[in-house]
């Protein structure tokens, strides 16, 4: 045998070693794999579409001309016959009037809060949960970008910790101080030359300074009586200039408002079909934080010569900060899915059946997996028993077990680490 042959052989040898050696490392170590986990969640299949906004609201004229100062601040509720707002002539007495406005919103403040009553434990634990959640609001707020909603919870937090502060036993009287800011307020008021037309409210509601002049078109009127054709020429409305020219502010008269949204009549068929007519939709408002509103479906306007369909819902909920820009984005919920959450690539199809590679200790057994709803990159599995989510199930897939994502080399029994 010559060399060349003793060569060909030695390196035949020694392949046949590495084969058996990576054969017998296989057999003790396993077989690699990557794995995820099956997850409790919930997810939503919304229909993201554009909506009107339809409210009851009365807007406040003057005659008058001169600067404004308000008695109220943008969604406060006003009672019938209160002063809402006065014109002043003169800027300066404008600017005082505003100062006594200021002064009287720091006296009702520390009025109401005044420890009245004696507190016990449990009160004083729901007043740290009120702190809590006041403080949590006005953080979301900011960090939504909405520093008007923020500023609407400053003065229920601030009268709840000085409530707090008497309660712990800190003793506080604002009496004091009350009388100073009425005394200022006097002064204020004894300069003021009277040179005014105070505007009192002609109904009850809550008041908005902002008028756009689109408050005799998208009414509860418009909501009753409207049609298709009404529907699509809502787009070219435009502000009523005689409302725009003399108001001075407004007054939302009924805590009822309602949205029209336009969809394909498939599309409106998904979403209403099966559900009673006290079914509550949840929609979400992305210009209000992406806040989640529950609504009634009032209306389904549906012509033949269209292929679109047009939906009215509407809400009783006064929603304090709530965004009412007229045409607006939002996310209604065609059905909310929960169960366990597997990655795609973790479903299999094995004799017939959906289901998924999962580990008892290191070795591959298959279950079943009845998959829901998919959302990005994920499917929504049902759970064995809807009535325990953490009800285990060995032939079912079940809250947390280790699910296999690999594709290849995969199968019952097979031994993993």
């Amino acid at each position: 045998m010559n060399n060349f042959s003793k060569q060909i052989l030695i390196g035949l040898a020694a392949l046949a070693a590495v084969a058996y050696l990576g054969l017998q490392l296989s057999l003790n170590i396993g077989t690699m794999i990557d794995i995820d986990y099956a997850t409790y969640a919930t997810a939503n299949d919304d229909i993201t579409t554009d909506a009107y906004f339809f409210r009851e609201e009365t807007v406040l004229t003057s005659q008058y001309r001169g600067t404004n100062t308000y008695f109220y601040s943008d969604g406060e509720k006003v009672a019938l016959g209160s002063d809402v707002v006065a014109v002043y002539a003169s800027s300066s007495d404008a600017s005082l009037q505003a100062k006594i406005n200021s002064l009287n919103r720091k006296i009702k403040l520390l009025e109401m809060s005044s420890v009245t009553k004696t507190y016990s434990t449990s009160d004083i634990s729901r007043m740290d949960e009120t702190i809590s959640d006041d403080i949590l609001s006005i953080l979301k707020a900011v960090d939504d970008s909405s520093i008007y909603n923020a500023t609407l919870g400053e003065t229920d937090l601030l009268i709840t910790l000085n409530r707090r502060r008497s309660v712990l036993g800190v003793t506080v009287s604002y009496d004091m101080q009350i009388d100073s800011y009425k005394a200022q307020k006097q002064q204020l008021e004894a300069r003021l030359s009277g040179s005014s037309a105070i505007q009192k409210a002609p109904v009850s509601g809550i008041f908005y300074s902002t008028v756009d002049g689109y408050e005799n078109i998208f009414t509860k009127k418009t909501v009753d009586t409207m049609t298709m054709e009404d529907y699509y020429a809502l787009s070219s409305a435009t502000p009523d200039q005689s409302l725009l020219g003399g108001a001075t502010g407004k007054l939302v008269t009924s805590s009822k408002w309602y949205i029209s949204v336009c969809l394909d009549k498939r599309e409106a068929a998904r979403l209403t079909d099966g559900k009673s007519s006290s079914y509550k939709y949840k929609v979400s408002f992305p210009y209000s934080g992406d806040r989640t509103v529950d609504m009634k479906l009032e209306r389904k306007i549906s012509q033949t010569d269209f292929d679109t369909v047009v939906l009215i819902f509407s809400s009783g909920e006064a929603i304090e900060g709530f965004n009412f820009t007229r045409a607006q984005p939002v996310n209604i919920t065609r059905e909310t899915y929960t169960g366990l959450r597997i990655p795609v690539s973790a479903l299999r199809i094995v004799d017939g059946q959906k289901g998924v590679y999962a580990l008892d200790g290191n070795v591959v057994i298959f279950k079943t997996a009845e998959p829901l709803y998919e959302d990005n990159g994920y499917y929504i599995c049902a759970l064995p028993d809807r009535t325990k989510p953490d009800a285990r199930d060995a032939k079912k897939l079940s809250l947390h077990d280790v699910v296999v994502t690999t594709s290849k080399g995969i199968e019952v029994g097979k031994i993993v680490s």
